[in-house]
């Protein structure tokens, strides 16, 4: 018993040091946080004291090659609620949601909570919004200084660019894969408030502002850009294809000077689904589920669809076009030569399967390797993938980049698919990949593959952007050099494939016209789309792939019509495009200046022949102020002054004269077509509605009837021309 007593004293005893012990601590510790309060407590208090308002950093701008601005940061507004001064809550309700588009229910509640001294109500509001909000409300609204994205052309290079979310973020294409770089440091307003939480007006401020991102340069050129652009609404327009593609690169380097898909959207308003993506893609937005019944897909996944780039996602067979790729494997791997004779007798059988030649029950007959090439004989390309075997067939596929992206500075980009060759791949299956079936692409990486069959041999990265620099000061922080990945194939592989390109076009009378005596190269390519693990009957992707000039090639166009309607194939649909794309490439080449420095000479470009809006375009790029006489539509068909050297753009006007084409019932004056060279010349005619009659060649001497002379429409004008010496 006494020492159950002595052992309930001890217990009570060691409680006691233990709470006088636990008591102590406390109160050390109360002491040391009263005189050495910790982070948390602090912000608490400075909670308590000061609020605080976000100051967005300007996003830097992006410029195409020559520094036009594309895009940049406008002034916008955020603007905020203060509950605790607002007097009549319904009218402030309804003022801010019919305003800044917003449910009214919901606004109601958000500034109605009297807990908070400051509510933010929308961000990026245009000017005119909001002088129109403080107008009309008083009490309790607050509006601050914001950032809003603003793309100087709309739609042109959508798909590229991409766009910004509400919170300033890039979302798609450049905005997004250059959101680092683009996007600054954002500031901030820390203000004294009082005890509801409302800001103190002479109360103390601290303000750290925001620093601006810095700007992204890129390869793309506005003038090519806007020449593709033109010709693939035009050609989606004419095919009522779903959508219509087009690349423009520089062979030598892979830059690419113009990216385009239409149909496209506004960047000013990319939530807005236009109808003519609707049309387009028709049937596509629609998805059926186990019973055969057929939804319209939700308005964001259409949106999610439209807002892709397809130029760098969009998997397809590519045809014929792969061709090219065959060839060079067959002719560095020495299998076969160029003059090695073939012999097609309109088809060929792999394993007990018939592959027919286009011009099947009649054939090629005998003929040389280039020649089967230019002429697109599948059974003559399915002998030289043989003969250069699977295996080795197989490393060139991989070699020339397809089954891997290509590493292009954009998001989104597929890899294309290409099944393995594994023991079980059937002859008949590795013989039509010979012409581009059984493998799936992406339009820049055949473009890069393509580019390296004819710039003697090098695979190279595919570039988008020039330069970062600093948005301030203008001044470089990096610049991207040209990356080669490998090279594929020898220089003379290259020149082969080079003069096979020019055989193809030459031998095609229609193409061949369309050159205007340019050194153009091409390959045609008309695919069988496959829909649901089979070929769809009558659905195709036509495409060109074309060089200029073909001998020592600087530019490359691709351009793809998936689904067209009538004409199917890439000869009839992709070709005369993509010929055209080259030829204005090619006329503004002719005077586009490249010394950076600001005193070198520049010429005043012959415009004559161009569409009016084209001419505007180049005109603008360069900072040349011009004046129009005519038509407020057409082509130009006189200019003043033409090719005369100037230092100065802001000195120098353009005077054009623009002529409407003849229709039936009207007329139209004869230009003077003197000293044009007969290319430039015939186009004129053409466009006006005129027929013409060519003697001789070179430049124009004389021309009947004369210029001024007002003629009806498929009125036939003679043109004499020679040679200069």
């Amino acid at each position: 018993m006494n020492f159950l007593k002595i052992r309930s004293r001890k217990r009570l005893l060691a409680l006691y040091f233990v709470f006088a012990a636990v008591s102590i601590i406390f109160a050390i510790r109360l002491f040391y946080l009263q005189v050495f309060p910790s982070e948390k407590i602090l912000n608490g208090q400075i909670e308590q004291l000061m609020g605080e308002i976000p100051i967005t950093a300007p996003r830097g701008e992006i410029y195409d090659c020559n520094m036009v601005l594309l895009v940049k940061d406008a002034t916008s507004y955020r603007i905020y609620a203060r509950p605790n001064d607002i007097k009549d809550f319904e009218n402030t309700a309804k003022v801010l949601s019919d305003s800044l588009g917003l449910d009214y229910s919901a606004t109601l509640t958000k500034i109605s909570n009297k807990k908070v001294g400051l509510v933010l109500i929308k961000t990026q509001v245009d000017n005119d919004i909001a002088v129109s909000i403080r107008d009309k409300l008083k009490d309790g609204i607050s509006i601050e200084e914001d950032q809003k994205r603003y793309y100087t052309n709309g739609n042109f290079l959508s798909n590229v660019l991409g766009f910004t979310g509400y919170d300033h973020q890039g979302l798609f294409g450049i905005e997004a894969s250059f959101d680092d770089v683009l996007k600054g440091k954002d500031g901030v307003l820390i203000y004294e408030k009082d005890a509801n939480g409302n800001k103190i007006n002479s109360g103390s401020e601290i303000r750290k502002e925001a620093q601006a991102g810095d700007s992204v340069v890129l390869t793309i050129d506005s003038i090519i850009q806007h020449y593709v652009e033109t010709e693939t609404q035009n050609v989606l327009n004419q095919t009522k294809a779903k959508k219509a593609m087009a690349i423009v690169m520089n062979v030598q380097t892979g830059q690419v000077l113009a990216m385009c898909t239409k149909p496209d959207y506004d960047l000013n308003n990319p939530t807005k689904v236009s109808d003519q993506f609707i049309t387009s893609y028709g049937e596509d937005l629609y998805k059926t589920d186990a019973d055969g019944n057929k939804t319209m897909m939700t308005t964001s996944e259409i949106q999610m669809m439209m807002w892709a780039n397809p130029a760098i996602s969009f998997n397809y067979e590519p045809g014929s076009t792969f061709k090219l790729i065959t060839t060079s494997a067959t002719l560095e791997e020495g299998v076969m030569g160029m003059d090695t004779m073939l012999f097609d007798p309109g088809y060929i059988m792999v394993d007990g399967v018939k592959i027919n030649c286009y011009l099947y029950p009649k054939s090629h007959g005998s003929q040389p390797l280039h020649s089967m090439v230019a002429k697109s004989c599948n059974p003559s390309l399915v002998k030289m993938a043989m003969a250069v075997g699977k295996d080795k067939f197989y490393e060139y596929i991989y070699n020339f980049g397809f089954g891997d992206s290509t590493g292009i500075a954009l998001p989104g980009e597929e890899k294309g698919i290409v099944p393995p060759n594994s023991a079980g791949l059937k002859n008949v299956d590795f013989a039509t990949k010979a012409f581009g079936q059984g493998i799936s692409v992406t339009p820049i990486q055949l473009m890069t593959a393509l580019n390296a069959s004819v710039n003697g041999g090098y695979l190279l990265k595919p570039l988008i952007a020039k330069q970062i620099i600093d948005t301030e000061t203008g001044k470089a922080i990096y610049t991207y050099k040209s990356e080669t990945v490998r090279q594929v194939i020898s220089k003379e592989t290259s020149d082969n494939i080079k003069s096979i390109m020019n055989e193809m076009v030459q031998s095609n009378s229609s193409l061949k016209n369309l050159t205007g005596g340019l050194k153009i190269g091409g390959k045609t390519g008309t695919a069988q789309k496959v829909k649901n693990g089979v070929y769809a009957q009558g659905v195709y992707v036509a495409s060109f792939y074309g060089i200029v000039p073909y001998d020592d090639p600087k530019i490359a166009v691709l351009i793809l019509v998936d689904e067209p309607k009538g004409a199917i194939y890439g000869s009839q649909v992709a070709a005369p495009p993509g010929i055209r794309i080259l030829r204005k490439i090619m006329d503004y080449y002719d005077y586009l200046y490249t010394d950076d420095s600001a005193n070198q000479s520049k010429i005043i470009p012959d415009l004559r022949g161009e569409n009016v809006q084209d001419a505007i375009e180049v005109l603008k790029t360069l900072g040349i102020k011009y004046s129009l006489s005519g038509d407020s539509t057409g082509i130009i068909t006189a200019q003043s002054p033409i090719d005369v050297e100037y230092a100065n753009s802001a000195s120098v006007t353009v005077f054009l004269t623009v002529s409407a084409a003849a229709t039936s019932g009207t007329t139209v004056k004869v230009p003077d077509l003197t000293n044009m060279s007969v290319q430039k010349a015939n186009d004129i005619l053409t466009s006006l509605g005129l027929k013409v009659k060519i003697t001789g060649g070179g430049i124009v001497k004389s021309q009947s009837p004369k210029a001024g002379t007002s003629v009806s429409a498929g009125t036939e004008v003679e043109i004499v021309c020679k040679y200069i010496d």
